[in-house]
């Protein structure tokens, strides 16, 4: 039986095939290989995106009825083999470092339960995202990133 890896990464998917490649770029760019992907189909109906998941070669795909982004992530979860789990939506892109490093933040703090990194945004708006960790500010607005 083959080890389980080290990090599942959670991708839903509805209608975007145009997107997907993109997110499954980054992926394979990554400078560690201790992942399993898992795209959840969320009931996707065009054809474009069909096509593309038809075609996901070394991905597990789950397929359900449209059901929101949160039961596909739901969904992705229950597949996930993997100690630690990383959301990421399909038109998200990761620098090729970016498991190696939060697996190694993660390694020199035992105690932590996740780790996150700033967002580089591209489209409408441009630039670095600066987030920190504020415990007293979490209460009252939840401004940490769902890739984490």
């Amino acid at each position: 039986m083959a080890e389980a890896p080290r990090v599942s990464v959670v991708i839903p998917c509805f209608n975007g095939g145009a997107d997907l490649p993109g997110a499954l770029a980054s992926l394979d760019a990554q400078t560690i290989r201790d992942f399993e992907v898992i795209v959840v189909d969320d009931g996707s109906d065009d054809a474009a995106t069909l096509g593309v998941l038809e075609g996901l070669d070394g991905v597990q795909l789950v397929r359900q009825e449209n059901c929101g982004l949160a039961a596909a992530r739901n969904a992705g979860m229950a597949a996930a083999g993997g100690a630690f789990v990383l959301p990421l939506d399909c038109d998200d892109r990761l620098e090729p470092a970016f498991l190696e490093k939060t697996l190694a933040a993660l390694d020199a703090q035992p105690d932590a339960a996740y780790a996150f990194c700033h967002l580089r945004l591209a489209g409408e708006r441009s630039g670095v995202l600066r987030k920190e960790y504020n415990f007293f500010t979490q209460l009252f607005l939840n401004q940490l990133p769902y890739c984490l």
